[in-house]
């Protein structure tokens, strides 16, 4: 997508296409067309690394670390945003904003403390919002993360086929954003680290993957851009040359369905090839993984995408 065209009907149809089913599977096709290769590179990275132990011991010990390392974090946010905890949250707002998500919030923190220079709008954004309307976000958030933990079972997301299938337009619906401060790159991270069965996250390193694995095409876009990627062709940049991001717009009911279905295609090739089940309680741990890697290997090509001058953002996964 192409920053400046915001108001135009170009931009306005590529959203509609963002969301249309049928365009999600002509994209789908694409990334399917060289997508099992992408899969293997990623399982022989894991399994080839010490020659000493077998590719499938090499596996299980990974999946183990990876599931570790998330439910350190997971435990902590789990408790910082408790249904308890939100309730007396309200009896001191400001305190909810300047201690709990400035100081406590790994996904806060860490966005405030960085020195990327992309994020300093938002770092603006967040001084001056009301601790009132983050309060509100957190806790329309957190209620639709418990009401949806309810009613999205097992069995419910085994039938996930459509965009529409996994309900999370309601989102939106539900003011579990705030323009400018809290958008997917946030929700998701909060999300994914609490309940990783159910929330995709890495969205901007999944939105960059995403863009890799389609061949960095531009699919039925009327502005002859990825719609993975954001051209901020009318932003100022410090290198002087036009920029390119993730596609921070891009809806995360679309990327969700991306992300599970890469995920049971990830989970069937290690079933297939060692005869492990990955755990579906953490599953988008994995994808969080697969995303991490894509990316990686193709670091020189997404860093001149961000213009060279920033290898802080790497650092920031929101």
């Amino acid at each position: 997508m192409i920053h400046s065209m915001m108001d135009s009907e170009i931009w306005k149809r590529e959203f509609e296409l963002m969301v249309d089913q049928e365009h999600f599977e002509k994209v789908w096709d694409i990334i399917n067309t060289s997508f099992n290769e992408s899969v293997d590179s990623y399982l022989d990275n894991i399994v080839y690394t010490n020659p000493a132990i077998k590719p499938k011991d090499t596996l299980s010990l990974y999946i183990k670390k990876l599931i570790d390392e998330h439910s350190k974090g997971q435990e902590k946010n789990a408790e910082l945003f408790h249904s308890d905890n939100m309730a007396e949250y309200q009896y001191d707002m400001d305190g909810f904003k300047g201690d709990t998500l400035s100081k406590k919030c790994p996904a806060i923190r860490v966005a405030l403390m960085s020195r990327v220079e992309a994020l300093k709008d938002w770092r603006i954004a967040f001084k001056v919002v009301s601790p009132q309307k983050l309060y509100d976000t957190f806790y329309n958030m957190i209620s639709f993360a418990e009401e949806y933990k309810d009613t999205m079972t097992e069995d419910v997301i085994e039938k996930i086929n459509t965009i529409d299938d996994n309900g999370l337009i309601q989102l939106a619906e539900d003011f579990c954003y705030l323009t400018g401060v809290i958008g997917t790159g946030i929700l998701s991270n909060i999300l994914n680290s609490i309940y990783p069965w159910l929330f995709p996250g890495m969205f901007k390193f999944g939105t960059f993957a995403l863009y890799i694995l389609s061949g960095r095409q531009a699919i039925d876009m009327g502005s002859n851009s990825s719609e993975f990627l954001m051209i901020k062709d009318d932003i100022r940049s410090k290198t002087g040359i036009i920029e390119a991001d993730h596609n921070y717009f891009f809806p995360y009911e679309t990327f969700a369905l991306y992300t599970l279905r890469i995920y049971r295609a990830l989970d069937k090739a290690i079933n297939d090839r060692f005869q492990i089940k990955f755990p579906d309680d953490y599953r988008y741990v994995l994808t969080n993984d697969f995303y991490r890697y894509i990316v990686d290997i193709n670091k020189e090509r997404i860093q001149t995408l961000l213009g060279n001058d920033d290898i802080l953002k790497f650092q920031i996964s929101v």
